[in-house]
């Protein structure tokens, strides 16, 4: 009866982890191999289960990130304190790059030695182009009300301008007309720029 039990248990556990396909749930060993590859990872990262079991963790880093021995000081932070959360890019097989929110939790067996990692990884890129679009607006917004304050002060003294030569006698024509002069001199420069 308990076999049975914990057939069943492990059969739901699979069941769940394979169901997952929007975040990638693997099993990482002491040194930082892959062991376990779910549908999820397949997905994002592109290696299917077999190209990825084996693995060392550092494949799927940028060669920046290797270099500085990224993937080395997260597994050091999971063993030492539990658990390791970063986002940071990861590298596809197809070698394109995605924004990357990362999980790593240290896994021990009922003696307490450390057995390995777990890891879950979920593509932030589309969440991180949509910031950045956000942040792209803020800056057109704040630009555009610049903008438009500064073409409302030469514009005003044009107006005002404008309106006096209406009214005034010719003497004040040319000094009015000098007033124009630099301001729209003035706004030219602003469109320019």
């Amino acid at each position: 009866k308990h076999e049975e039990t914990l057939r069943q248990n492990e059969e739901r556990f699979r069941l769940l982890v394979d169901g997952v396909k929007d975040h990638a749930i693997f099993f990482v060993d002491r040194e930082g191999r892959v062991v376990s590859w779910n549908v999820g990872a397949e997905s994002i990262y592109g290696y299917p289960a077999a190209d990825a079991i084996g693995s060392h963790i550092a494949r799927f880093f940028p060669p920046e990130d290797v270099a500085r021995d990224t993937p080395g000081h997260a597994l050091a932070l999971a063993r030492a304190a539990g658990r390791h959360e970063h986002e940071g890019w990861r590298v596809r097989k197809d070698g394109t790059r995605f924004w990357a929110d990362a999980h790593m939790t240290a896994l021990y067996d009922n003696d307490g030695q450390l057995r390995g990692f777990a890891k879950i990884t979920r593509d932030l890129t589309a969440r991180r182009r949509l910031e950045a679009l956000q942040e792209n607006e803020q800056q057109i917004n704040e630009f555009l009300a610049m903008l438009g304050h500064e073409l409302r002060n030469p514009l005003a003294a044009i107006v005002n301008a404008l309106g006096l030569m209406r009214e005034s006698s010719a003497p004040h024509q040319a000094e009015l007309r000098a007033v124009l002069d630099r301001q729209v001199t003035h706004l030219a420069r602003i469109v320019d720029d």
